[in-house]
């Protein structure tokens, strides 16, 4: 029966099931006749199928497919479900009756447009049906999510998306209906059901599906419950966080294993844990976290990732790191291979550094993950052919025609560190395999872009572990921060300053790392698109700043840094005032927007170590001398391990008639605590205070 249809029989017997409650809640109920299987979910994570008999003083009693006769107090089961007829449908469902009866209002969640009741995973692993050297696990992970809408911004979570990969998943959604405040269920209607490919506009990568829902009659104050089932034959893992930014009152993850199958477990605090074995050939463990006056997790400027914040499950089959590199290097061996077209476009290729420039300029890049797509890369014939790659194809191009040219590289797979912190103690493919990085003499390639340079890669893979594939000592390695200086920004201003107030700028710009990067896109641009791009920067800085020349590097040369020069005059820039000429110094515009709170509740989280120089000289007019020039500062915020979080350092100076303007601005560590915030706001506030300085002339 459709979900419509079958959904739409709890609407037409509501009278019938409410029969079903009082007689239960009166501890006396009785089924006479069944023709047809009834299910019931233990607590445990069982399913037994059969018929229901008879609940009678709060036991259920049960004649299972096999004729034997159980009995269970009604504490120990989840929910009944009552084989659908054609006559009738009918559900028990005691976890969403009892949080429905005593679910919050928006008296405890004032500001929150949605509260998640209960969240709960059964994930479930099979014996493995290949041989024990090489198994793979068929499992499958259910999960039911119980929520109430608070407000109607809430009413979003009507709108939902599963995602899944055809070649290796199959998803399946049980229900997912809406509870009207008068109790009314509306169903999900199948029409409300689209599946479709998420990379359809790239053939070749159209695996990852998702299944998207609309629930109607969701309201504020209404209830969202949503069960799906997926099932997958992808290395297994759970990676499950116990919170979230709005509230979770409840959530338990559940594992259901063979009994000899052995387990890698890592858990946050706060995450308490139960080991049940029934007696059947499995084991059950169970993970649970109850915060029911928990508001969620409040954001805020420079805050780490979310994994980092709530506590995190991260569950595995036991394996090591060794022999996941180990396989995964087979694999890619098996790949290589060098047809006579590709032979003929490596001839001109000689050194790490053009190979490296051809890959990430001549490929296209399309930004799929690994789990996007798959786990095993595209032969490079294929590859090389089709001349676009994933992340994984085109890491494994560059990693290819390298070898084939007599270089040792290595591929290194990293979970960027936005993603929260790779977990050493759960060896897992899918833990790491998000960001194929290639390693050549101890530098890291990123051939994804073709705006990033040669040994420079985006600062969201670094300061992260990864799994260095080598055939004989595959082993977590860590890819080190870089220095301040491989993520800069240097300006140098020099400034003709008239008689008139109005003043003329000339200025150079030194770009590197992601912000070279950043930059580096624009390079597609036509003439006519750069200067509206130039005239537009120069606009921001003042409103009476026009555009007069400007020149920038070629920035399809991954080889040279970004440099860009640029000409502009503002007048009226000065304030006149008799005698006396009162300006600021041109293009300094700092804020402290980012450290407004006076306390945090969270760590400090950059991204990346920053650096940023500026040199001014500002000649003045020769009838006017320094009347009053701000005094230089400096400033350094602290860390708890005593270290340097931040410096800043501003100097002012006269010299002849020009004014001679320095600052620097060193983000040290990419991380602070919490702890730290106190004198890295001072840091910031005093750098902002610049912004508001100005320089005095007399005539």
């Amino acid at each position: 029966m459709s979900i419509e249809k079958r959904e739409l029989r709890i609407r037409i017997h509501t009278n019938r099931i409410s029969v079903f409650i009082f007689l239960l809640l009166t501890s006396h109920f009785s089924l006479l006749t069944s023709c047809f299987s009834d299910i019931i979910y233990l607590n445990e994570g069982e399913e037994i199928s059969g018929t229901l008999k008879e609940i009678k003083k709060e036991i259920v009693y049960f004649e299972t497919d096999e004729k034997r006769y159980l009995k269970w107090d009604i504490e120990q089961i989840e929910r009944i479900e009552l084989e659908e007829t054609e006559e009738s449908w009918r559900e028990k469902d005691f976890i969403l009756d009892s949080l429905i009866k005593f679910a919050p209002d928006t008296l405890k969640y004032p500001d929150v447009p949605y509260v998640t009741l209960l969240e709960e995973v059964i994930y479930r692993i099979e014996n493995p049906k290949s041989e024990i050297r090489n198994p793979k696990y068929r499992w499958t992970v259910t999960r039911r999510v119980i929520q109430k809408v608070l407000r109607e911004k809430g009413k979003y979570i009507a709108n939902r998306q599963f995602p899944y990969l055809t070649s290796d998943e199959t998803l399946k959604i049980d229900f997912a209906r809406a509870v009207g405040r008068n109790g009314e269920i509306i169903p999900l209607k199948e029409r409300s059901i689209k599946d479709e490919s998420i990379w359809a506009r790239y053939p070749d990568y159209e695996n990852l599906h998702r299944k998207k829902i609309a629930l109607q009659g969701v309201e504020r104050g209404g209830i969202i419950d949503i069960k799906t089932t997926k099932e997958s034959t992808l290395p297994f893992l759970i990676d499950e966080n116990f919170g979230d930014f709005e509230p979770i009152e409840k959530k338990v993850v559940k594992l259901i294993v063979p009994k000899e199958m052995e387990i890698s477990v890592h858990k946050g605090k706060g995450i308490k844990t139960d080991n049940l074995q029934p007696r059947t050939e499995n084991r059950i463990y169970i993970w649970t976290m109850e915060n029911p006056d928990s508001i969620g997790i409040e954001k805020e400027t420079d805050m780490p990732p979310l994994e980092d914040i709530v506590p995190r499950l991260v569950v595995g089959i036991k394996d090591s790191w060794e022999n996941i590199g180990n396989k995964f290097y087979a694999m890619i061996e098996d790949s290589l291979n060098y047809s006579e077209d590709i032979r003929e476009k490596l001839e001109q290729l000689i050194s790490p550094r053009d190979i490296y420039n051809f890959v990430a300029k001549e490929i296209k890049f399309i930004d799929i993950t690994p789990g996007g797509y798959s786990y095993s890369p595209k032969r490079l014939d294929k590859i090389s052919q089709n001349r676009q790659g994933s992340r994984l194809d085109k890491a494994f191009l560059l990693y290819g025609i390298l070898k084939y040219k007599g270089f040792k590289p290595s591929i290194v797979l990293v979970r960027p560190r936005d993603n929260g912190r790779v977990t050493p103690s759960v060896p897992s493919l899918r833990e790491v395999c998000i960001v194929p990085l290639v390693m050549i003499d101890s530098i890291f390639l990123c051939p994804y872009y073709d705006t990033y340079s040669f040994g420079a890669i985006p600062s969201r893979f670094v300061t992260t572990l990864g799994l260095l594939i080598d055939e004989k000592d595959s082993r977590l390695i860590e890819i080190p921060l870089f220095s301040p200086e491989r993520e800069s920004k240097k300006s140098i201003l020099k400034g003709n300053l008239l008689s008139d107030g109005s003043i003329e700028i000339k200025k150079s710009i030194s770009l590197k790392g992601d912000i070279a990067s950043q930059f580096r896109k624009n390079k597609d641009m036509k003439d006519k698109e750069f200067k509206n791009l130039m005239e537009e920067w120069v606009s921001k800085i003042h409103p009476n700043a026009r555009l007069k020349k400007y020149k920038i590097s070629d920035l399809s040369n991954l080889d040279k840094d970004v440099k860009v020069e640029i000409e502009y005059k503002i007048d009226d820039y000065c304030i006149k005032g008799g005698d006396f000429l009162v300006f600021s110094i041109p293009e300094i515009d700092y804020s402290a927007a980012s450290v407004g709170k006076k306390e945090r509740k969270h760590d400090l989280y950059f991204g990346k170590r920053l650096l940023e120089e500026t040199e001014i000289e500002i000649e003045i007019p020769k009838d006017y001398k320094v009347y009053y020039i701000p005094e230089s500062i400096t400033c350094h915020s602290e860390r708890s391990e005593k270290s340097k979080l931040a410096t800043y350092n501003a100097s002012f100076k006269r010299h002849k008639n020009k004014i001679l303007f320095t600052d620097s601005f060193i983000l040290k560590e990419r991380e602070g605590k919490k702890a730290d915030y106190k004198s890295y706001k001072e840091c910031i506030e005093k750098r902002a205070r610049i912004t508001q300085e100005r320089i005095v002339l007399k005539r």
